[in-house]
């Protein structure tokens, strides 16, 4: 599974042309290989439009991009909405369970999104990926309200990790933060092995959600 996770920078002024611009992008649901795709704007950066889209394989997104992404990029006149954007492409290296049977569903049923991007120090990244693994995938797998998660790596920067989790509503979401998050860093020393820990909450808006 491929992850693209886009991050743009909007001023207050064209939030509603971008959030317009952004249903342009429902002509994804009828291409090969698209999995789902949600967004909404950034709890604690209100300018800042967050957008995951999830894709079957690099095969299937690469041809999306010869194919079909220009056309309807350009047709959508989103470029004009945004003062800068950010692109980073990861492919999964673990699936959290979760309250719901599939991505699909959690795609269709989360109202909040969580996403942790992770860099990691030179030779941290073994230990980060098996503290994931062990402790924080299984601590997400089983909180009330967690729908579903991905464990994935970047492509282009292999130093980079991102944890995606869909929950159900933001009080699930704030229960496992306020709840679990601190026992579990008693637990572990993660940050030796970090060079950046950046966490993004997410409101989801229903009219960015793209499901096949």
């Amino acid at each position: 599974m491929l992850v693209k996770w886009i991050l743009c920078d909007v001023r207050r002024e064209k939030r509603t042309l971008f959030s317009r611009a952004q249903t342009s992008w429902n002509a994804l649901r009828y291409i090969e290989g698209f999995l789902g795709q949600v967004g909404g704007w950034n709890v604690n950066r209100p300018w800042e439009a967050c957008v995951m889209g999830f894709w079957k394989d690099s095969q299937s997104f690469q041809r999306f991009m010869i194919d079909f992404h220009d056309r309807i990029f350009e047709g959508s006149a989103q470029a004009e909405t945004y003062d800068s954007i950010r692109i980073a492409l990861s492919l999964k290296v673990e699936e959290m369970k979760g309250e719901e049977k599939n991505l699909y569903t959690a795609l269709r049923q989360g109202e909040f999104l969580r996403v942790s991007d992770m860099a990691t120090r030179v030779g941290g990244d073994l230990n980060v990926a098996k503290e994931q693994r062990e402790v924080w995938n299984p601590a997400l797998s089983n909180a009330q309200g967690m729908l579903r998660g991905i464990f994935s790596r970047e492509l282009e920067h292999r130093e980079r990790y991102l944890v995606t989790s869909i929950w159900q509503d933001e009080s699930s979401l704030q229960g496992f933060h306020d709840q679990q998050i601190p026992r579990l860093r008693e637990r572990l020393d993660y940050r030796r092995d970090l060079e950046q820990f950046v966490s993004r909450t997410v409101r989801l808006n229903s009219r960015w959600r793209v499901l096949p």
